[in-house]
């Protein structure tokens, strides 16, 4: 469910990636954030609403179907569920960025790679099992603002650019 949720969630962004490169060579900024902002919307609700219809339809047919005995505890889908919406998130402005022919968010993704790693493995040895991916989880702390400061930075590179450009 992860994957489809957050590949249909996605979409809405990578369907305009074209538009966004082109906005980004033709240097219309306006039209750029607002393009972009509004599918991110998009995206948000398209994953908010999936998650939500999922988690119902775990709560109200969990004891009812055999399928919900072979996924994980309602705790660990609600936990991995709000990590990719923050992933969606990062993923959606990475987008943003590589229009940009950037990728700053490299060293982020290491680090962050490595500390999923280890803070998965110290949930898994001290937590509850349906609470190991808290590791997963605590890497948004500080992964969501240092992955807006990127984008504002960017962003406002992009303002300073384009209005010496115009003069």
């Amino acid at each position: 469910p992860r994957t489809a949720g957050f590949g249909i969630a996605s979409s809405w962004i990578t369907a305009i990636t074209p538009r966004i490169n082109m906005y980004i060579s033709e240097k219309k900024w306006s039209e750029l954030d607002r393009l972009f902002n509004t599918n991110l919307k998009k995206s948000t609700m398209t994953m908010l609403a999936g998650g939500i219809c999922f988690m119902l339809f775990f709560y109200l047919f969990e004891n009812h179907l055999t399928l919900f005995k072979r996924i994980l505890p309602i705790e660990s889908m609600f936990i991995l569920f709000i990590c990719w919406v923050c992933q969606l998130y990062i993923n959606n402005w990475a987008i943003y960025l590589r229009g940009h022919k950037k990728e700053p968010l490299m060293l982020v993704s290491v680090f962050s790679a490595v500390y999923v790693c280890v803070s998965t493995l110290i949930c898994g040895y001290l937590l509850p099992a349906p609470y190991i991916f808290m590791g997963f989880l605590s890497s948004y702390l500080y992964g969501i603002p240092i992955t807006m400061y990127i984008v504002r930075h960017e962003r406002r590179l992009h303002s300073i650019l384009g209005s010496v450009m115009n003069e």
